[in-house]
């Protein structure tokens, strides 16, 4: 995905002289993804306990996933942003 800005530079964003990757990369390192752990642990123990009780479902399961980890990495970008 190169872009050109109006000085003509290809690879260039808009923003600053960092290229699209870069950007990326901040935003990653923002997320912290090595505390997303804090949000699989208690999916993961309640759905094990689901599964006991034959009560698992699996979409719930990918949602609850989902809304946990998302949870997670937005609590983290506006710890990083305050």
């Amino acid at each position: 995905m190169n872009t050109i800005t109006s000085s003509g530079q290809p690879g260039k964003t808009a923003v600053g002289n960092r290229t699209v990757w870069q950007q990326v990369k901040i935003w990653y390192r923002a997320s912290r993804p090595f505390t997303l752990s804090a949000a699989l642990a208690p999916v993961l123990v309640g759905s094990s306990l689901a599964f006991r009780e034959g009560m698992f479902s699996p979409w719930l399961f990918a949602l609850v996933l989902l809304g946990s980890l998302l949870v997670q990495a937005a609590a983290n970008l506006v710890d990083e942003y305050s």
